[in-house]
């Protein structure tokens, strides 16, 4: 979608009345909602806005959506929200909130995805609502994890699924069946990393429950528990059975059409747990080439992994100059990154790019300790700066 893109800054001034948008930037907006111009104008305006303009708000940001278009989503949702929030119309607002978090998510913006979160649960209506809470609290987990803020993701997820349950324990009728699959994921990808072996095992107990007992979960919703599961499996070093939970969820995904996205997260997660458990057999190596296609289509944070992942395997592999063509791309890549994302490539990038000087290297490993900083990461920090030091040895 090309044209004027709607930057975080402009999107700012708009909402907090500094800026009145350009007619450039009306007109595109008009373009993508499927109104008239002088419906936008108004839209823009203090003057309340229609039902019809809310739905077709709506209903292009989830064209959007569908289209991988998330910092278009991000552009329009963030105006929508803030003109359904001046106006009280919180059913509208909950939608482009919830909009903006899951695109955030999706691009990488953990930071947002966070900070988004956070500010929806200070909202009175959220807070008094046990389903919507869950649902925030566990995408609030995944920007913490995401951030290095771990035990927060932890206290966030363990929050979602204590409510999830207590959802569906109660006689409200507001359990469906598959609620529990999104805390349950939040719950395990941060208990995965805490290296409590007694809360992993823990929760590795109840996933096996919830996937031997809940009939009520779909095939989808199955093969993602199973995911979680291999997670927690090879948080505990038991690298057959995390295999195992693995292909099953592989299979049946894939035996259920699941959609790209969803199909590639979970290729991408098998991939990087088998290269950090030491496995580089056939097997890797054929899911490794699987993602490189992939690379060639995603965006943002997925072409990253994507690209990081081949070039992993590629150098645990022996192969440093073949890695180096996945490493240019990330080197390309990584000029749209920030945050901890863009750190961690940095961080890639100094140790194995091919013909980097003395002073790039320490350039990228010092600009990763300062983001990690920034989000409260203090372990990765510390790591990029012992590898300044090891930098500044080397070439002594």
């Amino acid at each position: 979608m090309g044209g004027e893109k709607l930057s975080g800054s402009y999107i700012s001034l708009v909402e907090s009345g500094h800026r009145e948008p350009t007619p450039v930037m009306i007109e595109r907006i008009s373009q993508v909602l499927g109104l008239d111009v002088a419906e936008v104008e108004a839209w823009g305006r203090a003057e309340a806005t229609s039902q019809a303009q809310n739905a077709a708000a709506s209903s292009a940001i989830r064209t959007m959506m569908g289209n991988r278009d998330y910092a278009e989503v991000e552009g329009l949702a963030a105006i929508a929200s803030a003109r359904a929030l001046a106006e009280n119309n919180f059913v509208l607002f909950w939608d482009m909130s919830s909009f903006r978090i899951e695109a955030a998510r999706a691009r990488g913006d953990y930071v947002l995805c966070r900070d988004l979160a956070d500010e929806l649960l200070r909202q009175d209506f959220v807070a008094q609502s046990e389903q919507l809470r869950f649902w925030v609290l566990s995408y609030l987990s995944v920007g913490l994890r995401e951030t290095g803020q771990l035990q927060g993701a932890v206290d966030a997820a363990t929050e979602a699924l204590d409510l999830v349950l207590k959802i569906r324990e109660s006689d409200s009728g507001e359990y469906f069946g598959g609620e529990i699959k999104l805390p349950l994921l939040a719950c395990a990808a941060a208990v995965s990393e805490t290296g409590d072996t007694e809360r992993i095992q823990e929760l590795t107990d109840r996933l096996e429950v919830e996937l031997r007992d809940n009939a009520a979960i779909s095939r989808f919703e199955r093969g993602d528990l199973l995911w979680a599961l291999g997670n927690l499996y090879f948080a505990q070093g038991q690298v057959e059975s995390a295999v195992d939970r693995h292909d099953q969820a592989l299979d049946l995904l894939r035996q259920g059409s699941a959609d790209l996205d969803t199909q590639y997260r979970l290729l991408r997660g098998t991939v990087r747990n088998r290269l950090a458990a030491g496995l580089t057999d056939e097997r890797t190596g054929d899911l490794a080439q699987m993602l490189v296609p992939v690379a060639q289509w995603a965006e943002g944070s997925d072409s990253v992994l994507a690209v990081t992942t081949q070039a992993k395997w590629l150098m645990l592999t022996g192969q440093r100059e073949k890695a180096q063509e996945p490493l240019g791309r990330l080197a390309d890549l990584v000029v749209d990154l920030h945050g901890p994302a863009r750190a961690a490539a940095l961080e890639m990038l100094a140790h194995d790019l091919a013909g980097l000087s003395e002073v790039e290297t320490l350039q990228m490993l010092a600009e990763a300790a300062r983001l990690y900083a920034e989000v409260g990461d203090d372990v990765a920090m510390r790591r990029a700066l012992i590898a300044t030091s090891s930098v500044g040895r080397a070439h002594g």
